[in-house]
């Protein structure tokens, strides 16, 4: 891991201030209208987390200003751990209430020691030994093995930032006033004329660095790319809120993004580099089936009996990776619908097919009661929508759950124990639990916007034409972040502007008018029944039956289609009391409508 800094200087925060107390003054008086409210003297009340909503969803009003700041700004994360950034947040407030509290003292002989060396070593060997050690132990992040890269880029970041801690601070620093406090809420008020903003809430751990008079604050998070430009701006928006709330000169900021460096040379063998190479994204999921399929190539059996599981949503490339690892660990391939398995016989036709068209064989044998056996060469067996077995888990108990991989019929029992199996499932929840405990789960994360806009221009690069990156990126929204469906948009774009490009330039236009006229979406990707589903959630949260009885769509269109997109966007949340709109929903429907009047 490394550290790459972004400094907001006065010029930028001259030109964003601006545009932020803008869009929270419009929705603040948005919500103070839908109320009925008419007294204007009154202040208008927002929560720090609907705040940093509001500017998320505004992102358009600074993308201008940020952009060739932004373009020299080299973040790279793609293969880390799933959870990393949540995790990495969760452990800096930790850090903050650590040094602010129980190693007050800690912080102040280290303030005190003559060199950052030495103020390092007091800090951090207090920090891992009565804090992080422990934090790691509470989240099952150092027991579980499939946990152990993600502890690893923990520790690693800790190190960095308790770093820059040491080299930060001086003997007069003081841990109240360095560390900013993330258990109390931060209140300031905005005035415009004789209307009132009023935001409150709990802040970003943050740290707070005083020279002569003037306060810098430094705020550290992942460097995922997409999120940079929202960092930036919701940094800038604690500045405003730290001057107001705390009567300080707050004029300088740092937001430090923790990167990881070039990956280093490979050990896994160029063979299976080589056939998972055409998937992009899922790095994390990627490198746990490269390793696998490495030890498969090189003779070593899987470290554990169980099988594994692909789970994402659809179109994700659950399939794309069971066909990667098949020609990656060399071996044929078995793909199955798991509706279509109902017996026995069903996976041993399937089996015999794909050893027929490999031109291997299967050995006839019997077991030590004399009955038939069929002993089966290594496979790869793909169960696609696993969840299909849920009313025949009986069937496939022994073949799933058990190191022998056996299939029973009537007439023969199939040994399958040389063959490895994968499943795959958007609704692993389905999966019955006597199944579900004989899988290893490798989850696929949501895909990022710029994975999918590299997915589109691959495609038009082979196709030799060259698509602008804002152009990749927006049929990346318009797919909404799905592989599958971005890229049947990509190439239906590709082929008229093929057939015609007089009629179909290259352009957002075109863009647009197709997206209008044949995807049925909004440049954001949303049809008109996630406009229903959001409307639906107006008046207050909601649970799916609820849900169901009024929207005049099906179950799984709701569950599979809608909600996980909307989700990812930021447009609805489940909570205690069900579903709810967030104010990234609210902005959405405001806009929907405007568009329609």
């Amino acid at each position: 891991m490394e550290l790459t800094r972004f400094a907001i200087t006065t010029e930028l925060r001259h030109a964003l201030e601006p545009l932020i107390l803008d869009a929270l003054f419009e929705y603040g008086a948005r919500r103070r209208s839908a109320t009925n409210d008419i007294d204007i003297t009154a202040p208008m009340h927002l929560t720090m987390a609907q705040a940093i909503e509001v500017i998320a969803a505004q992102q358009p009003r600074w993308k201008q200003h940020l952009a060739p700041a932004l373009s020299h700004l080299k973040l790279r994360c793609n293969d880390l751990p799933r959870r990393t950034g949540v995790q990495l947040h969760d452990m800096l407030s930790a850090a903050h209430q650590f040094f602010r509290h129980e190693a007050s003292h800690t912080f102040r002989a280290a303030a005190s020691a003559p060199d950052a060396q030495e103020r390092f070593s007091i800090l951090w060997t207090d920090f891992f030994s009565r804090c992080l050690l422990d934090w790691l132990r509470d989240r099952d992040l150092i027991n579980d093995p499939e946990h152990l890269d993600l502890a690893d880029t923990l520790v690693e970041c800790a190190k960095l930032w308790v770093r820059q801690v040491a080299e930060s601070v001086s003997d007069e620093s003081d841990p109240a006033q360095f560390f900013l406090d993330t258990e109390r809420d931060l209140t300031a008020t905005f005035l415009r004329g004789p209307v009132k903003l009023k935001i409150s809430g709990k802040p970003e751990p943050m740290l707070l660095r005083s020279t002569r008079g003037v306060t810098e604050a430094i705020e550290y998070r992942l460097g995922e790319p997409e999120l940079a430009e929202l960092r930036i701006v919701q940094t800038l928006l604690f500045m405003a809120l730290i001057e107001k709330a705390k009567n300080v000169t707050c004029n300088q900021a740092q937001v430090i993004f923790f990167s990881n460096e070039a990956a280093a040379p490979s050990r896994i063998p160029v063979e299976v580099e080589t056939a998972f190479r055409r998937f992009i994204g899922n790095e994390p999921a990627v490198k746990r089936l490269m390793q696998q399929a490495a030890l498969v190539r090189s003779g070593r059996p899987l470290r554990t009996p169980s099988c594994l599981m692909i789970t994402g949503p659809v179109g994700h490339g659950k399939t794309t990776l069971a066909r990667c690892f098949a020609m990656a660990a060399g071996r044929p391939l078995v793909e199955v619908q798991s509706a279509s398995l109902v017996h026995g016989e069903d996976l041993i036709h399937a089996a015999d097919e794909c050893l027929e068209a490999a031109g291997l064989v299967t050995e006839r044998t019997t077991d030590s009661a004399g009955h038939p056996m069929l002993r089966y060469p290594p496979l790869v067996i793909f169960l696609d929508d696993v969840h299909g077995l849920r009313r025949r888990a009986s069937v496939w108990q022994s073949l799933i759950t058990t190191p022998e991989r056996r299939v029973l019929t009537p007439e023969v029992e199939a040994d399958f124990s040389s063959s490895i199996i994968i499943a795959a499932s958007a609704e692993p929840m389905k999966v019955p639990e006597s199944l579900l405990a004989g899988f290893r789960r490798i989850e696929l994360e949501p895909y990022r916007q710029h994975d999918i806009a590299s997915m589109v221009a691959a495609m038009f690069e082979q196709s030799k034409l060259t698509l602008p990156e804002p152009l990749t990126l927006q049929i990346a929204s318009m797919g909404r972040c799905n592989p599958l469906r971005a890229q049947l948009f990509a190439s239906e774009l590709r082929d008229r502007h093929r057939a015609s490009a007089t009629a179909m330039p290259l352009n957002r236009e075109s863009l647009l008018r197709l997206a209008r006229s044949q995807w049925h979406v909004d440049e954001h990707g949303l049809a008109d029944r996630d406009y229903l589903y959001l409307q639906a959630l107006e008046s207050g949260p909601k649970g799916l039956p609820a849900l169901q009885h009024l929207l005049p769509m099906p179950d799984e269109e709701i569950t599979i289609h809608i909600e996980p997109y909307l989700q990812h966007i930021g447009a609805m949340h489940r909570g205690p009391r069900g579903r709810s709109l967030t104010v990234m929903g609210e902005q959405l429907l405001h806009r929907h409508r405007s568009r329609e009047h």
